[in-house]
């Protein structure tokens, strides 16, 4: 995950509770959660909230910002405006929420908080403390993914060809440019065929004529041979399935 300076918004509630104070830290007595994870505006709103314990009389509570790439072993804490200085609501009050609001997050990833809490003593000691963490908001890879789904055949114009059909999906996010695919038939490599500009979700085909291809052979689509295309996983570019196709 790579360190940045990462926009945020923040929103202070405090709440007015006319309820008495918890007298003990349960589950209620503190919590950070997810409020929001928008994977088309890259944004996620967190929430922090805590309740005053009998014999306090000051809520105090500390962000970290952390993230993950995909395949990393741990989570990382990241640099952020706003975050790891402790906010404090005014003495006496019985309730403090607070949400930030993260911009332009970087994709892939996934992104959660933790939380530290405090409550101090009219004195001004550190009463209880605790920490909680929120669940993740996981932030896909943005870009186009295309992946050849399957390979089919047919007769073709003479007793020694077929007529072969390559089904691509782009199974990413955005729009894939128009590029091209290549088929091996056994040993055989056929020209590329254009491959027309496809959405997220879409499918489109390609079709070739080329020699038949017998039993024990092999026949091999490749999508986008010459890597034209910025790819969310460039690893599942070739479908490889054995002859004669369906």
């Amino acid at each position: 995950m790579a360190r940045r300076c990462l926009q945020f918004a923040a929103a202070l509630t405090v709440a007015l509770v006319a309820a008495p104070a918890a007298h003990a830290l349960g589950p209620r007595a503190a919590a950070a959660k997810v409020r929001d994870c928008d994977t088309d505006a890259r944004t996620a709103t967190f929430t922090a909230s805590m309740r005053a314990l009998r014999g306090t009389q000051r809520l105090q509570l500390r962000f970290a910002l952390q993230g993950r790439s995909p395949g990393a072993p741990a989570w990382a804490t990241l640099d952020a405006p706003g975050f790891g200085t402790w906010l404090s609501a005014k003495p006496g009050r019985t309730g403090f929420v607070y949400d930030k609001t993260v911009k332009d997050l970087p994709a892939p990833g996934r992104y959660r908080i933790v939380v530290r809490f405090r409550w101090r003593d009219a004195a001004g000691r550190i009463a209880r403390h605790a920490k909680r963490i929120s669940a993740g908001c996981r932030q896909p890879d943005p870009r186009p993914d295309l992946v050849p789904l399957r390979v089919r055949s047919s007769g073709g114009p003479s007793a020694t060809t077929r007529r072969y059909t390559v089904t691509v999906l782009n199974a990413g996010r955005a729009r894939a440019d128009a590029t091209s695919v290549g088929l091996t038939v056994a040993q055989t490599v056929l020209a590329p065929a254009p491959l027309p500009s496809l959405a997220g979700g879409e499918e489109g085909r390609v079709r070739f004529v080329g020699p038949r291809c017998g039993r024990g052979s092999a026949l091999s689509a490749t999508v986008d041979p010459g890597g034209l295309v910025a790819e969310a996983d460039e690893a599942g570019n070739v479908l490889a399935v054995a002859c004669p196709p369906r």
